[in-house]
């Protein structure tokens, strides 16, 4: 069950900017049926056309409408099992989503490319603190706010940037 204080920060803390979740796949395997059902606004994070089985564990960006069966079903049985991790932004899917792809392919010291699996909540909140200012500009680029489930026992966090700056906003969650 989502605590109502994570609720009321995505929808009426926001200045009406949009609502979204970065799912990953390979935490729940039954999101895209769960799509199919629903029909969520969504797009996949890797890029092309994928192979079934890479399909049913990418990352994938969703428009969450406050009240919808889809967002209430996310909220209510993925809070706390680190199926991804929420946002807000002033944009709309599609140009967000070209924003974001961008975060998911990082390099190695010998170049080699590897994924950045940023959207599972329990790294985005260990990276963002640790995370120099070109890497904030880049996270935040689009998006205004994320918003972290913590690990147990731990509050959620909210992380924005203030003048450059990361801030990180405790919300009780129990």
């Amino acid at each position: 069950m989502t605590p109502e204080a994570v609720r009321t920060r995505l929808w009426s803390d926001t200045g009406g900017h949009r609502v979204y979740a970065i799912l990953d796949g390979a935490r729940n395997e039954n999101l895209l049926d769960v799509f199919d059902r629903d029909a969520p606004e969504f797009a996949c994070l890797f890029p092309g056309e994928l192979e079934p089985d890479m399909a049913e564990v990418a990352p994938y960006l969703v428009e969450l409408i406050e009240g919808t069966p889809f967002c209430d079903w996310l909220l209510a049985e993925g809070w706390g099992n680190a199926w991804g991790i929420f946002l807000t932004s002033r944009l709309e899917l599609a140009p967000l989503w070209r924003q974001l792809r961008q975060l998911t392919l990082v390099y190695d010291p010998d170049l080699n490319p590897i994924y950045f699996r940023f959207y599972d909540p329990r790294v985005l909140g260990v990276f963002l603190p640790t995370a120099d200012a070109k890497q904030l500009a880049d996270f935040f680029a689009a998006v205004d706010a994320y918003l972290v489930e913590g690990a147990a026992g731990e509050p959620a966090k909210v992380y924005s940037l203030a003048g450059g700056r990361l801030v990180a906003e405790a919300i009780d969650t129990h």
